[in-house]
């Protein structure tokens, strides 16, 4: 066991949640550590995560030529950036209103869900009834 001089404010707020929680000071600090170290790590994925979609981009931008965005930094494409399309062409958020990106087919069940529907098979039946009536008309 090793030792630590904190502040004494730091002590008050550390007993606080200590009290509110019904546990001892140890238990408290470790849980607070687990869970930055947990976001550290989500964040570290995170950012190697978007390092290679930025590469993906960029692999794209640099094949049309497109200079201005393959001269952004990655801040800035943190900022930026907002997706790849159906084609798997990179786009930012200033791309917002001039790209047809079509509804993704989940979305169309978040809709049963956001409705309370509680027999999900019939919403998908009558679903899947609308689309080839859409597609095939009334006989298919």
């Amino acid at each position: 066991m090793g030792q630590i001089t904190l502040r004494l404010d730091i002590i008050e707020k550390l007993n606080e949640i200590a009290r509110q929680e019904n546990r001892s000071i140890e238990e408290t600090l470790d849980d607070i550590l687990e869970k930055r170290l947990l976001q550290h790590q989500q964040d570290r994925q995170m950012q190697e995560f978007r390092a290679k979609l930025y590469k993906m981009a960029r692999d794209y931008w640099r094949k049309v030529g497109d200079q201005e965005r393959l001269a952004l930094t990655d801040a800035e494409l943190d900022e930026q950036f907002w997706l790849f399309d159906q084609d798997d062409i990179p786009h930012l958020k200033s791309d917002q209103g001039k790209v047809n990106v079509p509804p993704s087919p989940l979305e169309s069940l978040v809709g049963i869900f956001d409705f309370g529907t509680s027999d999900i098979a019939s919403e998908i039946d009558a679903m899947r009834a609308k689309h080839f009536k859409d597609r095939f008309g009334d006989n298919p």
